[in-house]
């Protein structure tokens, strides 16, 4: 972490990526680990899932995603994924194995506003349940979950990141891999 990414934070300006990733490992070492959190929960990683990439290279986004998902396929885990969609902050948190997706947006917005982000979501856990070999109706096929969050909602155009931020930390602290 860098000079400018400290400013970033003590200026209360848009926070980037090497924050978010900095903040993902102060919560893993002071809440997660000393709590055994970690094994309930994970992150995924924001320079990898992000609108831009999703946009230019869909397949390295997706077989990253899922590879995460299938290194944690036996034991039912809340993935956070901090997601930019290219100027904005938002939180995905996903429960691969009830096919659940948490959506949490911090400008009130849903997941229609970004469809490319839906369509990765949901075709990874798609694929996730087929390499998992779980056979559903084909009703059931598409019974993705997605859940809007109720959640506070930021009044400038710079605190995205930091209401993404405390979204992740007040989650941990409830411990609980539903989001209310």
């Amino acid at each position: 972490i860098g000079n400018e990414d400290f400013m970033q934070v003590f200026s209360h300006e848009e926070i980037g990526v090497t924050v978010v990733n900095t903040y993902i490992r102060f919560l893993y070492d002071k809440l997660m680990r000393p709590n055994g959190l970690d094994v309930s929960f994970g992150f995924l990683a924001p320079t990898t899932v992000n609108l831009g990439l999703i946009l230019s290279r869909p397949d390295t986004v997706t077989e990253y995603v899922l590879r995460i998902l299938m290194d944690n396929k036996d034991a039912e885990k809340l993935f956070f994924i901090p997601f930019n969609t290219g100027g904005h902050w938002l939180l995905l948190a996903i429960n691969p194995i009830r096919e659940i997706m948490y959506y949490l947006d911090s400008l009130g917005n849903d997941w229609t506003t970004y469809p490319d982000m839906k369509v990765l979501i949901d075709t990874v856990l798609q694929a996730f349940r087929a390499q998992r070999d779980i056979q559903t109706s084909r009703r059931g096929a598409n019974s993705i979950t997605w859940i809007k969050v109720a959640c506070p909602q930021q009044r400038n155009q710079i605190d995205c990141g930091y209401f993404m931020l405390r979204f992740m930390r007040d989650t941990l602290a409830l411990g609980r891999l539903k989001i209310p």
